[in-house]
């Protein structure tokens, strides 16, 4: 991601950050995507997610904090983007294009 995303104090940088999900991330996911979606996917439509070895899941952290996420998954020798979601907060600079 490493784009500067804002400044803190006098000299110190934040920078989004993206890094595989785990499990103990679920909740903070599960809030995004309520703030996201009229139809979030469920806390069960997740579970397969964090196991499945064709998909690829990521969360994007700020500030210490996961602020969206990122599912794709290799389906038929094609990739397929299943699920983006950044929380409102933190719309706007580019991160889930990213």
């Amino acid at each position: 991601m490493g784009r500067e995303a804002r400044e803190t104090g006098a000299n110190a940088v934040t920078t989004p950050t993206l890094r595989q999900a785990h499990e103990d991330d679920l909740d903070a996911i599960l809030e995004i995507e309520k703030g996201v979606f009229s139809d979030p996917w469920s806390r069960e439509s997740f579970a397969p997610e964090f196991s499945d070895p064709y998909t690829w899941f990521r969360v994007i952290e700020f500030d210490h904090r996961i602020v969206g996420c990122v599912i794709e998954r290799l389906v038929a020798q094609q990739g397929e983007l299943a699920n983006v979601a950044v929380g409102a907060r933190h719309r706007g600079p580019g991160l889930g294009g990213q």
